[in-house]
């Protein structure tokens, strides 16, 4: 009984720790796509300048296109990926 215990936790544990990871990191992702994305709506609306968000989880994220990363062409239509731990979220807005 014992051994099957232990071969089943051998066989299940690493399982359980790599969904536990990929939930983490999908969290940390997705906050740090959505961070940067209401940043890009701040600022494409000509509100007072503030600089974009830096993550202090070590999170990063990608605002596309490159060459309107700043948020400030019309319409804003820009993608954000956010990305942590080796895990990738995206978000993207698109105005009239």
């Amino acid at each position: 009984m014992l051994a099957i215990t232990l071969a089943l936790a051998g066989i299940y544990l690493p399982k359980l720790r790599a969904v536990g990871d990929a939930g983490a990191g999908s969290v940390g992702a997705i906050y740090a796509a959505d961070s940067a994305l209401e940043w890009c709506i701040y600022t494409n609306r000509a509100n007072p300048a503030l600089p974009p968000p830096v993550m202090a989880n070590g999170a990063t994220y990608k605002i596309l296109p490159a060459n309107a990363a700043d948020c400030t062409a019309l319409p804003l239509n820009n993608q954000v990926v956010g990305t942590y731990r080796n895990v990738s979220r995206s978000l993207q807005v698109t105005t009239p």
